[in-house]
């Protein structure tokens, strides 16, 4: 009988854990960021240090951020938009369906850092800053800290 009592009061208090642990509690929700939707041909998407997101529009060649709990604003246009990443500084990086990849720097300047004979088809950038393109036919080809830095002084 004791053994009993016991379950019991070990299952209403496991009961009640669970039904206070709800989300319906707003007391014990978590705060949730929301973003705004993103443009209905979004080519991609990627994430700043601050939780912007990044993305562009394939048709019109607009790059976006959306900063948390906000609209989308336009930051720059380029050329047939296919991929895109984003730096610790925020410069986002566009890779272009005629193989050009362009910088847009945090004030908003457009530089074209590079051109491939293949349409890029994935970007990322490695711990030591590396821009690391994947091309549509299978290459991955290695852009360096050093070689962007220098592409980037000369325009």
């Amino acid at each position: 009988m004791l053994k009993r009592i016991e379950l019991s009061v070990l299952a209403i208090c496991s009961f009640t854990i669970i039904f206070l642990a709800q989300p319906r509690f707003p007391l014990l929700r978590k705060k949730q960021r929301k973003h705004a939707s993103l443009p209905h041909d979004a080519i991609d998407i990627a994430i700043d240090t601050r939780c912007n997101l990044y993305t562009a529009c394939r048709e019109t060649g607009h790059v976006f951020c959306i900063p948390p709990n906000s609209e989308p604003s336009c930051w720059k246009n380029t050329e047939s938009p296919t991929v895109l990443t984003v730096d610790s500084l925020r410069n986002v990086f566009v890779g272009s369906e005629n193989g050009g990849i362009y910088l847009i720097t945090q004030d908003g300047n457009l530089n074209e850092i590079c051109r491939i004979d293949k349409k890029p088809i994935g970007l990322e950038l490695d711990r030591d800053g590396t821009l690391l393109i994947g091309t549509s036919h299978g290459r991955i080809i290695r852009v360096t800290r050093s070689e962007l830095l220098r592409t980037q002084g000369k325009n």
